[in-house]
């Protein structure tokens, strides 16, 4: 059986944007869910949930220099490109030329 290490932490969700938010807000029984701004709500039974607002995308933009435009991808897709550079931050990794015995799993839920 191979070993594995996990030596870095990456999270975005509605209760921090960052691991220290996250973890921070967790501790002290803060909640995530909060009135929805990015939707119309009018016609919903619904108007409240865990939404992610205000990312920081210029960080994301200059490490991925010209290889992407974090304008032209969709919302779940920039999460999970900020979550893995905060875990490689995290674990103090360089952003590229990472070899081949490095990986980044990803995780999301609904549930």
């Amino acid at each position: 059986m191979s070993q594995i290490v996990i030596s870095g932490l990456g999270v975005v969700t509605s209760l921090g944007k960052n691991l220290n938010e996250f973890w921070d807000g967790l501790m002290n029984g803060r909640s995530g869910i909060r009135p929805l701004t990015r939707m119309k709500t009018d016609d919903l039974q619904v108007t409240i949930g865990g939404e992610i607002s205000d990312l920081d995308l210029e960080a994301l933009q200059g490490d991925l220099g010209d290889l992407i435009d974090v304008r032209r991808i969709d919302w779940a897709t920039r999460f999970a490109l900020v979550a893995a550079r905060e875990a490689l931050l995290d674990a103090d990794l360089p952003l590229t030329n990472l070899g081949t015995r490095v990986a980044v799993i990803l995780g999301s839920g609904d549930r």
